[in-house]
């Protein structure tokens, strides 16, 4: 169903219509899709798909924001495009839903969400420099009001940031002067304000 463009199209854009009563049956229909991993790349590319993906994550309605995640958490754990949801409004439904303690489902997904965007080195400077991405993450994993499993996929997300950041910085040049140390060294620096030699 997927390699037909205008059947994926045309679900996502009636997922789109929120005031069209059938628009939530599109969106479940778009999320059953993604539980075959064959479909996850084309999905992945569909602005389309994405566009309806945005609109129902913002959606008042449970259960359009359910199949939304739902949908994401299939795409991102099965694509290798998962880039394409690194963009500031995805991420910004993400956070919303992360923060919604009422609705374990929804805040679960959105969690196992972010975590897979982690394990991709193309979508971890777009989930960094969101805003309020590593913030929820954080408030996730020390908030004993959510699950364990789902803490335990916050820290893992904030500790694979971590090494991708790390990576990043090991694989940088040292500047002349400095000497070539393991990161991190864990010595502060600060302005010398009392050195009175200088």
């Amino acid at each position: 169903m997927c390699n037909n463009e205008l059947l994926l199209n045309t679900l996502a854009i009636c997922s789109q219509d929120l005031e069209d009563p059938v628009h939530s049956r599109c969106m479940e229909t778009l999320s059953h899709l993604t539980r075959f991993p064959g479909n996850n790349d084309i999905m992945a590319q569909s602005q389309e798909t994405l566009g309806a993906l945005y609109k129902c994550g913002m959606s008042v309605n449970d259960n359009d924001r359910i199949w939304a995640l739902r949908a994401m958490q299939n795409i991102t754990a099965y694509s290798s495009k998962r880039g394409f949801f690194a963009n500031d409004d995805l991420l910004s439904v993400l956070c919303r839903s992360a923060e919604r303690l009422e609705f374990v489902d929804e805040h679960e997904a959105a969690i196992s969400v972010i975590g897979n965007l982690c394990t991709d080195p193309s979508s971890v400077v777009q989930v960094v420099n969101t805003a309020n991405v590593v913030r929820a993450l954080v408030n996730v994993a020390n908030n004993i009001e959510y699950s364990e499993e789902i803490q335990f996929v916050a820290c893992d997300a904030l500790a694979t940031i971590a090494m991708w950041m790390q990576r990043v910085a090991r694989a940088a040049s040292v500047p002349e002067g400095f000497s070539y140390e393991p990161l991190p060294t864990l010595k502060t620096t600060g302005y010398l304000r009392y050195n009175t030699n200088e």
